[in-house]
């Protein structure tokens, strides 16, 4: 059984505080694996369907964690989490 973007989500909402940061998108999305990525160099190891979750560890809240939303959405990924705190706030 695939886990979509909707289960993950409606499951772990409350637990981790979660915020959905779009409305306009597919929350049907499949998805293949979870990843941690903080560089947008890495990208190039997306195939598609993946959960990226990042910190902000090396973009922070600059153009470059815009930068890496984007490649990450060009790679394919079925989502992106962005976790808030030391880094992105």
């Amino acid at each position: 059984m695939a886990l979509s973007l909707e289960h993950f989500y409606e499951k772990t909402k409350y637990r981790f505080q979660l915020t959905l940061l779009t409305k306009n998108v597919s929350l049907e999305q499949p998805i293949s694996w979870v990843q941690l990525l903080e560089d947008v160099k890495n990208c190039s190891f997306i195939r598609g369907g993946e959960l990226i979750i990042t910190t902000g560890l090396s973009t922070g809240e600059s153009e470059a964690l815009f930068q890496l939303i984007q490649e990450v959405w060009k790679q394919g990924a079925s989502g992106i989490i962005l976790n808030t705190g030391a880094y992105i706030h």
